[in-house]
């Protein structure tokens, strides 16, 4: 979606430090999200919520 974007609008296909950050926060948020079930029952909604934050905040990188 970053490549497409900045391909679109004529501007060369270097991500910024805030692209990658965003990278890494939906990277984080996909893996607590699907290692939710594995983990004791206590640390369940915790690590929902880390993935809902992490995924708010990527997203909110990215349009910045």
């Amino acid at each position: 979606m970053s490549r497409a974007a900045l391909g679109h609008t004529g501007r060369l296909l270097v991500v910024s430090r805030l692209t990658v950050a965003a990278y890494v926060l939906l990277t984080v948020a996909a893996v607590a999200r699907t290692a939710s079930p594995l983990l004791p029952v206590e640390w369940v909604w915790s690590a929902l919520q880390c993935s809902g934050y992490a995924w708010v905040a990527a997203f909110t990188l990215y349009l910045v």
